[in-house]
């Protein structure tokens, strides 16, 4: 029985939008040419994501108990003996982050903000194909990371068989005793922050300009691509 609260509405929506950010961006740079109309949306999720991540990392100092990076194990020895005792019986799962999910959040957070800020970069024609190449290994490494995050839970789940896979839905686990359950999942927090995603989601929408392909954000003008061709007029 999943009986203990450990992740918060504001982790749990943050864990989803952040997926679904990298897969929709990730898939139309790998099937969209750049010269495609659809192509400035790519860069557009990128943009989005980046607000996620300033959240995020802010989420990580002032949210609940296990969503903080002070609550992380990140230490050798922990991630060390994580792995030796997966595999006991008398293994004991921390109620938040395990070793392994608490390196693997940090190291998306990472790869995110390389994808993001290379990004920037190629759109304002910086360090040319060194940003473009950082950008693309960031995001082959972000691919890796989430296989190997996927893989995992699927080890555990066929270890185990303790629904984790579901914590990120309802933000319960498994637990012999409820002392390190969070006492509220915040959902005031949860709801600004989806209200807050949805504005900058419209704001971004109304600040791009299709035909020449140029975003306007605070001032400052970021091409996105080629502008769209006129046709020709006829005599």
């Amino acid at each position: 029985m999943r009986n203990k609260l450990v992740y918060d509405w504001p982790t749990r929506i943050f864990h989803w939008t952040f997926a679904l950010g990298f897969v929709l961006a990730y898939a139309i740079a790998k099937t969209q040419d750049e010269d495609s109309f659809r192509f400035p949306v790519h860069m557009l999720i990128g943009l989005g994501w980046s607000a996620l991540i300033l959240f995020r990392i802010l989420w990580g100092v002032i949210g609940s108990r296990h969503a903080r990076f002070s609550g992380f194990s990140l230490g050798l020895s922990s991630v060390i003996g994580y792995f030796l005792s997966f595999w006991s019986k008398r293994d004991r799962d921390p109620a938040g982050h395990n070793p392994a999910s608490s390196w693997v959040a940090l190291l998306m957070l990472w790869m995110g903000s390389g994808l993001v800020l290379s990004g920037l970069l190629m759109v304002n024609g910086k360090f040319g194909e060194l940003a473009e190449e950082i950008h693309e290994w960031c995001g082959n490494g972000f691919l890796i990371l989430a296989g190997l995050h996927v893989s995992g839970v699927l080890i555990h789940l066929a270890r185990k068989r303790d629904g984790i896979a579901f914590s990120m839905v309802d933000g319960r686990k498994n637990s012999e005793t409820l002392g390190e359950a969070i006492a509220s999942a915040r959902p005031v927090s949860g709801l600004l922050l989806v209200i807050s995603l949805f504005a900058i989601s419209v704001g971004l929408v109304r600040a791009y300009d299709s035909p020449s392909r140029t975003l306007k954000l605070l001032g400052i003008s970021l091409s996105l691509g080629e502008p769209e061709e006129k046709p020709e007029e006829q005599d």
